[in-house]
């Protein structure tokens, strides 16, 4: 009985606080993505090996309802590997992928500060790779373009600052196209997928987004 009644009073309290957990409407989100990466290595016939990855993901959004953003985002990357052996010779392969998109993202108050959050994202990118350890050298264009969704939760440090982790993009449907040239020879590639992907650990993320115009 008594662990009935503590329960109830726990709902009842979570309820009279979710009431105060709203992002209001017309404030202003900001959030995005920022990385870079660089790996040195050396192999026993004194080849030397240098990767570099940077990668940049601004996102902006506004509350068009309580608790409902509506925003665009950009994303670029960049990796390159460069390869220098003992006879002084040079090899580098480069990626780029640049590209945007829409997203919405819902969120739920759970109890104070603490929200669960769907965000669902439309995206177009465009994909180049150039290998220059062959000659005549490889070179690849495409795009990807297709839907995504990630659900996470977040939490309010303060009034404008969030804290979030979340499985990002559980869901997709993506498209893709890639033409690689080498010489006079071309191979297209087409692929599509869609599902739940569950089986990578890198899609677990932590990041920060501000809200402006937020009210306590």
């Amino acid at each position: 009985m008594k662990q009935r009644f503590l329960l109830s009073l726990l709902f009842v309290c979570t309820l009279a606080v979710t009431s105060q957990a709203q992002i209001n409407k017309g404030a202003t989100w900001l959030g995005g993505q920022v990385g870079y990466s660089q790996t040195n290595s050396e192999s026993e016939t004194t080849s030397k090996t240098k990767q570099t990855g940077f990668n940049f993901s601004p996102a902006v959004g506004t509350a068009v309802k309580e608790n409902l953003i509506l925003g665009v985002f950009v994303n670029y990357s960049t990796n390159k590997t460069k390869i220098s052996s003992t006879n002084t010779s040079i090899t580098t392969k480069k990626e780029e992928l640049v590209g945007g998109g829409l997203f919405i993202r819902n969120y739920i108050p759970v109890v104070n500060r603490l929200y669960l959050f769907g965000d669902a994202r439309v995206f177009y990118n465009s994909y180049k790779y150039t290998d220059k350890s062959n000659s005549p050298e490889t070179k690849i264009k495409g795009f990807d373009a297709g839907i995504s969704a990630t659900p996470g939760l977040a939490f309010a440090v303060t009034d404008k600052i969030q804290i979030e982790t979340g499985l990002n993009n559980l869901f997709s449907t993506r498209y893709q196209k890639r033409t690689q040239t080498q010489g006079i020879s071309e191979i297209e590639n087409k692929t599509f997928n869609t599902g739940l992907f569950l089986d990578n650990s890198s899609q677990v993320f932590i990041g920060f987004r501000f809200l402006i115009n937020k009210k306590a």
